[in-house]
């Protein structure tokens, strides 16, 4: 009888101390049992993680950590951290997430059902944790998928904007090492090999939970800085590179296209501009898969100083204030 874990809790971080602490002081009192482990990859913080992380590690066997010599961005962490998984299924979770008390077990009731991918359901919170909107409509909510196309055109938008599980095998070196550089290289990898297990099996196994079982917390991103560059230029050509499998070809290019128009609308761009971002000097490459009318678009928002910009975000947020209040 193997002695690995069912499931490991895979979760990369850096300088974000006070959201992981919160993480780990609700999820790691939940593991009962050598089912569990839970594995930290730290890109070389600077806020005392690495001693917040090694005293605690000597309370909890099940946790296992490394500590990177330098930061190796936001893609190498996440398949580092992934890499030193063991268990039968990998569940990368952000270090500002919350898993709330009792729901591991639900987790794990729904691991031991099988399948490929588990989409887990949760609530979508501010970052004092008050929950706005749940992560899977009634639509999808205790779904099942068999076809890797089909599961793409619901779920797109949920892995990798939620929380998944997926078997160790869909993270492999095969599949991931080629998404490196699009800021989601580890949902790309099980894209890819969701398409390849329906090839091999005729059909693939995906999973929406419908209880409950995390909370995704809207709190800053220390991606926030490439805004521009991850959200304009790599996760479009995340969609190019998803769309090499035969099984995904012809379903991606409508998908991708109603994505850029809605990164590229107005109060998308300003957003951008108003943190610095979106300087005429980077609209061509950003906009390298977009149309000649939304590159036209960007380049009116770029040449607006940074300063005007953050006056019509503020104008922008009253407003909505006050019709929210009305």
């Amino acid at each position: 009888m193997s002695n690995s874990p069912v499931l490991s809790i895979c979760i990369p971080t850096f300088n974000r101390l006070n959201y992981l602490r919160e993480l780990l002081q609700t999820l790691l009192p939940q593991v009962q049992s050598k089912t569990v482990e839970v594995c930290i990859s730290d890109n070389h913080s600077s806020d005392g993680t690495p001693e917040f992380l090694i005293n605690l590690s000597h309370k909890y066997p099940f946790l296992r950590c490394v500590f990177n010599s330098q930061n190796i961005g936001l893609d190498k962490n996440m398949l580092a951290v992934i890499a030193m998984g063991t268990g039968k299924y990998i569940y990368p979770i952000g270090d500002d997430d919350i898993i709330p008390k009792h729901s591991l077990s639900a987790i794990l009731a729904e691991v031991n059902k099988g399948g490929d991918v588990i989409i887990l359901n949760g609530w979508h919170t501010n970052p004092a944790l008050d929950k706005m909107r749940l992560h899977l409509p009634e639509s999808l909510s205790g779904h099942y998928f068999a076809r890797a196309d089909e599961a793409f055109i619901s779920l797109w938008d949920k892995m990798p904007f939620g929380s998944f599980i997926a078997l160790r095998e869909c993270f492999s070196k095969k599949y991931s090492h080629r998404f490196v550089g699009t800021s989601h290289a580890y949902t790309g990898a099980v894209w890819d090999a969701l398409a390849d297990i329906e090839k091999d099996k005729g059909l693939c196994q995906i999973n929406c939970m419908r209880e409950p079982t995390v909370l995704l917390r809207g709190a800053e991103k220390s991606w926030r800085k490439d805004a521009a560059l991850i959200t304009l230029y790599e996760i479009p050509i995340w969609f190019s590179m998803v769309m090499e499998k035969d099984v995904y070809r012809k379903i991606i290019p409508s998908i991708r296209s109603e994505y850029l128009v809605i990164q590229t609308k107005f109060n998308s761009l300003i957003q951008l501009r108003a943190v610095g971002q979106l300087n005429r000097s980077d609209v061509y490459k950003l906009g390298s898969e977009c149309t000649p009318e939304q590159i036209q678009k960007m380049n009116m928002v770029a040449i607006l100083p940074s300063v005007i910009a953050q006056i019509i975000v503020r104008m922008q947020s009253k407003i909505k204030a006050i019709l929210i209040n009305r």
